[in-house]
């Protein structure tokens, strides 16, 4: 059955039965609006593990084969200028605060810093900086629930002491509290988006349609999109580990695609109104070719979402979830609700009527025809002229570098920052963050015999040689017992030692002693640039007599930069391959598909470009509100950015070229400038709230959702103005048949469009 003659059926069926459509519809949203409110509870707030890497072997190792509690450490930072903790109020608060913590459920060990045996500083010298190290419950998994049980235990007794030092800083740190506070405010960010663009929204739409009735309809599809979105999610959430990225993405999509589908799907049923039908073939002709523009492009986008998914990687994974089920619910959305809707409403669309039959008749001028007949009478000067500026825009991506960034890149005001600065204040900022290191005797002998004693003494010097490192912690590291000798004497009899230093068995010795675990803390000046690349260095170096693994949050950075490397070819390759056989299938054109992804490329390279220029070289960095030009960029970002905007984009060139296609009876060029005619106020419009919508991410407080909500709004503003309204048609001007082959232009008047 052809797509558009079983579209124009289901319109005449919408026509008929609305009132029942309405009405399941309305239960089925009635049932997603608790459920979206659901979502947070399901999302991880641990990092994730990268598949197969060695990060991830060395976690599973610390979990499985040893029994040290403080894996993933938790700080309770704190520094009280004005007080000391051997006196009064700070005393009192600390020990409190320990009994309190020694009491939660979610608290397998804490260690304060009176506790003897402790062979870390937790104390300042001049007193007024203390530590209180503490190990939760459960692992990565159960990250959130251990911050959150600590930081609840730990908040009066931070109160009482601010009222007696009101100039303190403390804070829960350590590499979980830093995720979970991360992730938590890329939520926040992503709601505040939200609310800030509704009004600026739908002031832009009544522009557009100069009725609130018609202006009111696509702001409430993207509405419904999101919160099917984010109820989806949160049933997904319970089966595949899903992270705030999955918001962020229902809620961008969510308002951009549901507004983009419901302006050319109201704009096309009105046309057709005007042009005499009634509302059922009305509203049979608008399935037929908006429906069938918005499945289209609908189609193209969830490829490319769903390029995300195969990589494993959570933060991939729930952009992929989010932007795929988006695209699926705006679609149906597009084409079953807001249809009966338009039916209920037709009294409606045009009041007030004379402000509208102005603003259709200025719409309908002939200013949009005659920039196209301009642009392929001048198709060559044109599209030369166009590329050059892309081009141009696009090369500084040439000097992306990609990673986490060096320094503060994240708001000051986070608790685990504030933590930070209290372990930098006492020159113990990377306690916070170690290397953990696995090694384990080539040969496969006992870790604490002669030969391993004297592999790992070798291995613990050759580190503290180096320049980034500050303090190694190990077996072979023991106050009193550093080096060879004095391991070979202390670890005579390893029975013995461990029975007498039960805390060296626990920390550093895996059950069966064939391993041990050595934590190396970097100086507080080395970035993370550095650290990484000393990751690589002791993975690539051979520690004679000793197999190393290394892990840490450091080395899962290294390990995620290597995993999104190594699978974006795969990506670009299943967004290519399936962007192309969809728009074949779509047009039966091999030209047309290789054109969109080449001017698709273009909108990318440029927006990259430009992030380039504001994040990482400064350029006009202040207007975004970024204090300082970042070191580097994730790579998740411009993967994110390239999948989006290349998937948005489609709407635009499936839109525009069914258009074109449906007047070629009239002439290559007159068809072209017929097409963008038809098309560049619905694209103006909708490429103007997705900007809204995409540029209300740049006020985030978190310097990468800024990113993405910049690179995001730039590559559509090019896309929809100098792709879309100056090089693609005067490149369909510049091909002329060729777009068509290997199809049969006698079909295409059949191939009509919104």
């Amino acid at each position: 059955m052809h797509l558009k003659s079983a579209l124009a059926r289901l319109g005449g069926f919408l026509a008929r039965k609305p009132w029942w459509v309405l009405a399941a519809w309305l239960l089925v949203l009635a049932l997603a609006v608790p459920g979206a409110k659901l979502l947070p509870g399901r999302l991880t707030r641990s990092p994730g593990d990268i598949p197969g890497s060695q990060a991830s072997e060395v976690r599973r190792l610390l979990a499985s084969a040893f029994r040290n509690p403080f894996v993933d450490p938790l700080f309770v930072a704190i520094q009280a200028p004005h007080l000391r903790q051997d006196q009064g109020a700070y005393r009192d608060a600390l020990h409190g605060m320990v009994t309190a913590l020694r009491a939660r459920p979610e608290v397998a060990r804490v260690v304060a810093p009176w506790d003897t045996g402790n062979a870390m500083a937790l104390a300042s010298a001049d007193g007024h900086v203390a530590l209180v190290l503490v190990a939760y419950k459960g692992g990565a998994e159960h990250a959130a629930e251990g911050v959150q049980a600590v930081r609840a235990a730990a908040r009066p007794y931070l109160e009482q002491l601010h009222r007696a030092d009101p100039a303190l800083d403390a804070g829960v740190t350590g590499p979980s509290a830093f995720v979970v506070d991360v992730i938590g405010r890329n939520a926040t960010d992503s709601a505040r988006a939200e609310s800030r663009v509704m009004v600026p929204a739908l002031v832009l739409l009544l522009l557009v349609f100069a009725s609130p009735v018609a202006a009111l309809l696509p702001l409430l599809v993207g509405v419904a999109a999101t919160v099917l979105t984010l109820a989806t999610a949160a049933l997904l959430g319970g089966a595949i580990a899903l992270n705030g990225y999955v918001q962020t993405a229902g809620t961008m999509l969510g308002l951009a695609l549901g507004i983009d589908y419901a302006l050319i799907v109201v704009g096309r049923y009105r046309e057709e109104r005007h042009a005499g039908l009634v509302p059922a073939e009305a509203l049979a002709r608008v399935l037929a070719t908006a429906g069938w523009t918005v499945l289209c492009s609908g189609a193209v986008v969830l490829a490319a979402m769903a390029a995300l998914i195969p990589s494993g990687l959570v933060e991939l994974v729930s952009v992929g979830v989010g932007g795929a089920l988006t695209v699926f619910w705006a679609a149906l959305l597009a084409t079953t609700l807001l249809p009966v809707v338009l039916v209920l409403a037709d009294r409606w669309l045009d009041a007030p009527a004379a402000l509208t039959r102005r603003l259709l008749a200025w719409r309908a001028g002939t200013g949009w025809e005659r920039w196209g007949v301009g642009v392929t009478r001048w198709r060559w000067p044109a599209a030369l002229l166009v590329l050059a500026a892309l081009v141009a825009l696009a090369l500084p991506a040439g000097r992306f570098k990609v990673g986490l960034p060096d320094g503060r890149w994240y708001p000051a005001d986070l608790e685990s920052a504030h933590g930070a600065e209290v372990l930098h204040a006492m020159g113990q900022a990377g306690l916070g963050f170690p290397f953990q290191v696995i090694v384990r005797r080539t040969d496969g002998g006992p870790i604490l015999a002669p030969k391993g004693i004297a592999a790992m003494a070798g291995f613990s010097k050759a580190l503290r040689a180096r320049p980034e490192v500050k303090d190694v912690l190990g077996p072979v590291d023991l106050p009193g017992a550093r080096g060879l000798v004095p391991s070979l004497l202390f670890y005579h009899d390893p029975d013995r030692a461990l029975r007498q230093h039960p805390l060296v068995d626990e920390l550093f010795i895996s059950t069966d002693r064939s391993r041990a675990m050595v934590q190396v803390v970097l100086s507080d000046d080395t970035p993370l640039s550095r650290g990484k690349a000393l990751v690589a260095e002791l993975r690539a170096a051979q520690a004679p007599g000793l197999e190393v693994q290394i892990g840490g949050l450091t080395a899962a950075e290294h390990d995620l930069e290597a995993c999104q490397v190594g699978y974006a070819p795969y990506e670009l390759g299943l967004v290519f391959l399936g962007s192309f056989l969809l728009l074949f299938a779509a047009f039966r054109s091999v030209l047309v598909p290789l054109k969109a992804i080449a001017l698709n490329l273009l909108a990318v390279g440029a927006a990259m470009g430009l992030v380039v220029r504001v994040f990482q070289e400064g350029w006009c960095a202040q207007l975004v509100g970024l204090a300082q030009p970042l070191t580097s960029v994730p790579l998740t970002l411009p993967l994110m950015i390239f999948c989006l905007c290349f998937g948005l984009s489609m709407d635009y060139e499936v839109f525009m070229l069914a258009r074109v296609q449906e007047a070629l009876s009239e002439g290559e060029d007159r068809a072209i400038a017929h097409g963008l005619a038809a098309t560049a106020g619905t694209i103006t419009a909708a490429a103007a709230i997705m900007v809204l919508v995409f540029g209300a991410f740049v006020g985030a407080e978190m310097a990468l959702v800024k990113i993405l909500g910049f690179g995001l709004a730039v590559a559509i503003l090019i896309d929809a103005t100098a792709i879309r309204m100056v090089l693609a048609p005067a490149l369909l001007a510049i091909a002329g048949q060729w777009n068509w082959w290997p199809g049969a232009r006698s079909r295409s008047k059949d191939s009509s469009s919104a």
